[in-house]
């Protein structure tokens, strides 16, 4: 795929009165940019029970109007927790980018006063949907042979990922 300039766009909470149509969104690629896994030298020499992961989520979003294509980034950190909830020293960051084709983009465009735009919330919720339910399968795919084998991303709110401020994932 040849390089394309984004316009990044924040995914705003407004709706218009589009629903979503499936049939004209098209993944186009998908690229890991960020894999960071780690075990603590304390990890390592006495390894605990993982009872679960805490996990940190941020997206970043840009779009290409022109070309009708939408480029949605995702951040996930997570560190594993023993039954007290203490980190046990096993961490792991993710950073995938994902592109999409929206053959209707520009219904999915609220335009504000001047040039100002805005992109419906479903729209948002949909890629971010799509996205976080690939990651979890990269990740998990990722994560066999080392010390987070057999780790499944809990299943979330999509809504919940593209509005939360969450500034401790580094993008």
């Amino acid at each position: 795929m040849a390089h394309l300039n984004f316009t990044p766009l924040k995914m705003k909470t407004k709706q218009n009165n589009t629903s979503i149509d499936i049939d004209k969104l098209s993944l186009l690629k998908i690229t890991v940019f960020k894999a960071h896994l780690e075990a603590s030298e304390a990890f390592r020499d006495a390894p605990k029970s993982i009872n679960e992961f805490a996990v940190e989520t941020a997206t970043d979003s840009a779009f290409n109007f022109k070309e009708k294509l939408c480029r949605f980034r995702l951040f996930l950190k997570f560190a594993a927790q023993d039954k007290e909830m203490q980190a046990l020293g096993l961490d792991a960051e993710y950073g995938i980018e994902f592109h999409y084709h929206i053959a209707n983009l520009n219904d999915y465009l609220i335009h504000k006063e001047g040039n100002e735009v805005e992109v419906d919330s479903k729209l948002g919720i949909t890629l971010c949907g799509v996205s976080y339910s690939t990651a979890r399968g990269i990740i998990l795919e990722r994560m066999q042979g080392t010390w987070f084998d057999g780790v499944i991303l809990p299943i979330v709110d999509a809504s919940q990922i593209i509005t939360s401020e969450s500034s401790e994932v580094q993008k």
